[in-house]
């Protein structure tokens, strides 16, 4: 559904130390068998380090300036995603943060999420119908200024809507998209990305031990390129 950039090999280095934020349940069931279920519980506390060739431009996956592998290997963890695609390559509702997403209409095709109650960022924000709104607004294609990886799909979306608290949300289409189930990937924090400096463009370029986790792990620090030394040279990377 997305570009990926290639690898740039040795252009860049970069390490990752993420603290986990709490304990969820990676693996997701199926409600009409129980046997499927794939899940596996993270201890509280710690760290995990990632290094790799090709250092992120900034942590939103969703604009064509971020959208690598290195930046996807790492916000998987922490952006909410509906759905996932698991080892079997099946596809199923991250019932972590949602409780269900069905096809509720089929003229005009609409689709009904409903949010776990109990969801929210590492901040302590709700998770939410906005959080939803905004992704939306931003990969729908109608403002240029907007830099986007893919419009695909969100273009096609007439509206989007929330409940009164936030926790149901009414995605409307003005022209059927078959692979609804790959939409709202990478949802951000929108009440965080607002206040930043550059907003959706440039505002989770910096300081992305600040940005809140809704999934397992967070951010806590990030150490851009360094200089390696081998015994007959000096390799700097940037």
């Amino acid at each position: 559904m997305r570009g990926v950039r290639g690898w740039r090999w040795l252009a860049a280095l970069a390490a990752l130390a993420i603290a986990v934020a709490g304990v969820v349940l990676l693996g997701t069931a199926d409600p009409e068998d129980e046997s499927n279920q794939q899940g596996a519980g993270i201890r509280e506390g710690g760290t995990v380090r990632f290094a790799t060739t090709d250092e992120p431009s900034g942590f939103n996956p969703n604009t064509s300036k971020d959208d690598s592998t290195a930046v996807r290997n790492i916000v998987v963890t922490m952006y909410p995603s509906v759905f996932r695609v698991h080892p079997d390559f099946s596809v199923r509702l991250d019932q972590s943060f949602m409780a269900g997403a069905e096809l509720t209409s089929h003229d005009p095709q609409t689709i009904t999420y409903r949010i776990r109650q109990d969801a929210s960022w590492s901040d302590g924000e709700p998770i939410t119908a906005d959080d939803f709104q905004y992704l939306w607004e931003h990969l729908n294609g109608t403002n240029p200024k907007i830099d986007v990886a893919s419009t695909t799909g969100y273009d096609r979306i007439k509206q989007v809507t929330g409940s009164t608290d936030g926790k149901t949300v009414t995605v409307v289409f003005n022209r059927r998209f078959a692979d609804w189930q790959g939409l709202f990937v990478s949802l951000l924090p929108a009440h965080y990305v607002r206040r930043q400096p550059g907003g959706w463009n440039r505002g989770l370029d910096k300081h992305p031990e600040d940005i809140p986790s809704g999934g397992p792990f967070k951010i806590a620090g990030f150490r851009r390129g360094e200089t390696l030394r081998t015994r007959d040279r000096i390799i700097r990377v940037m």
